[in-house]
């Protein structure tokens, strides 16, 4: 379950990172943080909430990762398959929507326009979808595993649990509610609805 979990976690980094790096010296600086990068609160503000994003993101595992690896609760069965097979269909779908985002912006030649090609077709946020499901899936992976044990104190077992529904939560709501889909219906809402 550890291993399988980790080689998910580096599966996920090996895909994203490329994208990122290639997305970043293409567009250039994100104009939607050039005003709070500005100075260097602003600045060391970004930063800081990128690793905690990332720190929340990746709790679950990083808890999963933690347990000894004698523990009983680490078998893998029917459930934790499932799991990873769901991290796996989250990744592809998050990769195949920013696949099809950047292939449709680079035939706009920077016009503006609502992507309606592939998974934009069936949703406005397919990429969104797909990084909740993943991260989802990873706190599935690890929450049987993260069971209280025999010899540990009462509330051990839940407390670690909750901290891995952490992950999905935390995303969700910034996903959601803060600066995933709010900020992309900022900018391309009224392109939609035109």
């Amino acid at each position: 379950r550890q291993r399988l979990s980790t080689v998910l976690v580096l599966g996920w980094a090996a895909r994203l990172a490329p994208f990122l790096l290639v997305r970043a010296f293409a567009m250039g600086p994100d104009p939607r943080l050039a005003p709070i990068m500005a100075n260097i609160t602003g600045y060391v503000l970004v930063w800081a909430l990128n690793a905690l994003w990332a720190w929340v993101t990746l709790l679950a595992h990083s808890l999963l990762a933690g347990r000894p690896p004698t523990s009983p609760n680490l078998k893998l069965g029917p459930g934790g398959w499932l799991a990873a097979l769901a991290f796996v269909g989250g990744v592809g779908i998050e990769a195949l929507a920013d696949f099809q985002r950047s292939a449709f912006r680079a035939a706009q030649q920077g016009a503006r326009a609502v992507c309606d090609v592939g998974l934009w077709r069936l949703s406005r946020h397919p990429n969104y979808f797909g990084e909740l499901l993943a991260w989802s899936a990873m706190c599935a992976l690890a929450l049987p595993a993260l069971r209280r044990e025999e010899g540990e104190r009462q509330h051990a077992g839940w407390l670690r649990q909750l901290g891995a529904l952490c992950s999905p939560l935390f995303l969700g709501w910034l996903l959601l509610c803060v600066s995933g889909v709010p900020l992309a219906e900022r900018r391309g809402g009224a392109l939609f609805r035109a």
